[in-house]
């Protein structure tokens, strides 16, 4: 019998840096929208979530902008 995958709610922050990393071109999530009162420790415990679940995809880059992956 095939497992069906579990589906993981996103929290508003998460849904607010994919969606704005997804109409980049680049596909960024760094800048984080501006409407986005989550910052320092908390943001990147949100973003440190999303890279364990596969949403983001990390970077070798200096400044450690991460990709949006799709989901």
């Amino acid at each position: 019998m095939p497992t069906e995958a579990k589906s993981k709610r996103l929290s508003d922050t998460q849904l607010a840096i994919l969606i704005a990393a997804a109409g980049r071109d680049d596909g960024n999530v760094l800048p984080t929208p501006s409407s986005l009162q989550t910052k320092g420790a908390a943001l990147k415990q949100v973003q440190g979530t999303q890279l364990k679940a596969g949403p983001i995809a990390g970077s070798d880059a200096p400044n450690g902008i991460t990709r949006f992956s799709g989901i």
